[in-house]
């Protein structure tokens, strides 16, 4: 059966159908979905930062800057435009490769992800870049291509700092021909555009940021507290101070744990 779905996929007519319709339903699905509060935070952080050229990194900067560039911004709902044009800048590397796969297995793979995929796009959160971006960095390993390699870690490293962590792993596959020489100057180098930009945040703000935001214990605390919506980032902090008495969004994160340890469990579980 699989030999026989290799061979249709030969057909590059039926590749473009499956890309196609890969990219319409995530569509559907970024325009139906309910919008989040991170959502219209991140786009009043963007307006702020045209208005004033200043920017608080409550957010990394990547994410903001993926708005102000937005060309759909102003046509349309603006959560519906984010997610959007996420779509499509996650869909290009996407159709790439799909337009190159000839395994009908790995199509089966990405039908099965797709519904992840789909909701992932449809929250205009820094996971959507991230899924382009990372079919982007498994090419340039797997093709050995270090400067594309590099350059993609810096868009990385601009919308989900804690991403920093994949150049190790990615580096050693990299370069795996090489002594451990050559890998241990390859890191140096991939780090060092990454230590510049935050070197530049903390010349910037007088904050040595190497997770380029200050959103932690509030991120922390949307996705984690007594709200049905938490899994979505949504959350109360006033109404869960007033009820546990907690002093800061950690605490009442942590009391929380302590209240109700199977809700808890349950927005991980959602999550």
């Amino acid at each position: 059966m699989l030999e026989t779905a290799d061979r249709w996929l030969m057909s590059p007519a039926l590749r473009l159908g499956l890309v196609a319709l890969y990219l319409a339903a995530a569509a559907v699905d970024a325009i139906g979905f309910p919008d989040t509060p991170d959502e219209f935070s991140r786009i009043d952080i963007a307006r702020r930062y045209l208005e004033t050229v200043r920017y608080d990194f409550f957010w990394p900067p990547g994410n903001v800057w993926a708005i102000i560039v937005n060309p759909f911004l102003g046509l349309m709902h603006d959560v519906t435009a984010v997610r959007l044009f996420y779509v499509a800048l996650a869909g290009l590397p996407l159709a790439v490769l799909f337009c190159t796969v000839r395994s009908a297995a790995l199509v089966a793979v990405a039908a099965f992800v797709a519904p992840y995929t789909f909701f992932v796009l449809s929250t205009g959160s820094q996971q959507g870049l991230m899924i382009g971006l990372f079919v982007i960095l498994l090419w340039s390993v797997a093709a050995r291509n270090l400067l594309v390699f590099l350059l993609t870690c810096i868009p990385l490293y601009l919308v989900n700092p804690s991403m920093v962590l994949t150049l190790p792993l990615g580096l050693r596959f990299l370069s795996v021909n090489r002594g451990f020489r050559m890998n241990f100057v390859l890191a140096c180098l991939a780090y060092a555009p990454m230590a510049a930009i935050a070197l530049w945040v903390w010349s910037d703000t007088g904050r040595f940021m190497p997770t380029l935001s200050n959103n932690g214990q509030v991120n922390v605390f949307l996705g984690n507290n007594p709200d049905p919506m938490a899994p979505r980032g949504v959350g109360d902090v006033a109404g869960v101070r007033a009820e546990y008495g907690a002093g800061n969004e950690m605490q009442g994160t942590l009391t929380f744990l302590r209240e109700d340890p199977a809700g808890f469990v349950t927005n991980m579980a959602k999550k």
